[in-house]
């Protein structure tokens, strides 16, 4: 049997139907038992590797900014492989069926899952590529696209980014809370936030929206911990400082460092609804919901159904992602998501004491659906419209060292 080695995978990329010949007979071979799962995953991984999936990725990125450089787009390379490894290698029930490849095209399969990821992709490439510069807090055309010298402004920068986030999306209006947290993320080369678990989310959206500088406050404290400097502790919202968990001290700084609103602007779209999908990924999501459980009776399934109801009216908003019509009227929905929401934890309990695959714990259950949910979650696309950041360069804030 034909194993694509990684290295040779760069220098020429094998063509879609000898890609899919291959992992169509190695699943085939897991799912008789005929070689171990493990094994078979890493080398359906490594055929996938060598794929046309990863180029197109690439020519993407090329459509969407001409003027990337070689060092972008090999960064583009690495945040495919990483993504497609994350999902071939998983062998928990979470990672890709191997039935889907003896039935459907494994390229076709990667192609869709990486565009589907389009805007992280891009994103982390392009952080990646910021972090990786000599003067973290410099950013020049060199840095993120490999031409001239040529100093770009932050609003310039932006701009850029917002470009490919429009070209990638119908949705422009709803999209400048998160249009403006992907800019300042990669103008100042920061990770996303933390997403908060579901309640403390709602209570965070709430503060940020009544008082946005609340989240430039918690990032500040957040710092002076991690330096070990004294903070005042009754006024801690250790919720909202936990949004910054991931972040180095220095990333801490250059946050704080650049405007009072640019921490609300970017901790809005980590915790706000998802626009709704379509009923089509709904269906889609249930199934491998329902195939992550493993086997399950009726009344079982009944009890799940009433668990990834309550997900997805808690993560998503009413507003969908594409139009739709609705038998319901508005009041109905929102009554009905209310409802939801108020008793997700409860549904999450019931679901975890049946024993089942998808968790042992409401939290472990929850954190299993928003995993096997990846795929309708589009990227960026928040319902919500906050504080619009603007493209004018602020100067930033004093901080102190």
């Amino acid at each position: 049997m034909t194993v694509i080695s990684k290295n040779s995978v760069r220098q020429k990329p094998t063509t879609p139907s000898t890609v899919d010949d291959i992992v169509s007979q190695v699943a085939r071979n897991v799912l008789i038992g005929e070689q171990s799962e493990s094994h078979g995953r890493s080398q359906i991984l490594s055929c996938l590797m060598g794929s046309q999936a990863i180029t197109a990725m690439v020519d993407l990125c090329r459509r969407r900014m001409p003027a990337s450089g070689e060092v972008m787009l090999d960064a583009v390379r690495s945040e495919c492989e990483r993504r497609l490894k994350s999902k071939v290698l998983t062998d928990d029930g979470t990672g890709v069926d191997l039935l889907t490849f003896t039935s459907a095209s494994a390229t076709g399969w990667a192609e869709r899952f990486l565009k589907s990821g389009a805007n992280w992709i891009f994103s982390n490439a392009t952080r990646t590529v910021r972090e990786d510069a000599t003067d973290p807090h410099f950013m020049s055309t060199t840095d993120i696209y490999g031409s001239d010298s040529t100093t770009l402004t932050s609003s310039a920068i932006h701009r850029e980014v917002y470009a490919w986030l429009e070209e990638a999306t119908s949705t422009r209006k709803k999209l400048n809370p998160a249009r403006s947290a992907v800019a300042l993320r990669v103008i100042y080369g920061l990770p996303d936030v933390i997403r908060p678990d579901p309640r403390t989310r709602q209570r965070i959206v709430t503060k940020l929206n009544n008082d946005p500088i609340s989240a430039y406050q918690a990032a500040r404290y957040q710092l002076y911990i991690v330096l070990g400097r004294p903070v005042p502790k009754d006024r801690l919202d250790h919720d909202m400082m936990a949004l910054w968990d991931d972040y180095t001290p220095d990333q801490l700084h250059r946050l704080i460092s650049t405007q009072m609103l640019a921490p609300s602007q970017i901790a809005i779209p980590g915790c706000a609804d998802f626009l709704r999908p379509s009923q089509k990924e709904i269906k889609a999501f249930t199934g491998r919901v329902m195939q992550a459980a493993g086997k399950t009776s009726k009344q079982q399934r009944d009890i799940i159904r009433q668990s990834l109801t309550g997900f997805i009216e808690t993560e998503f908003s009413l507003h969908q992602l594409t139009g739709a019509a609705h038998k319901k009227t508005l009041a109905q929905r929102t009554e009905h998501q209310q409802r939801y929401r108020k008793h997700f934890h409860e549904l999450n309990q019931a679901t975890a004491s049946l024993k089942t695959r998808l968790g042992a714990t409401p939290m472990q259950v929850y954190r299993t659906m928003f995993t096997l949910a990846e795929p309708m979650i589009h990227e960026y696309q928040v319902s919500d419209e906050f504080h619009v950041f603007t493209t004018t360069d602020n100067a930033p804030q004093e901080v102190a060292s």
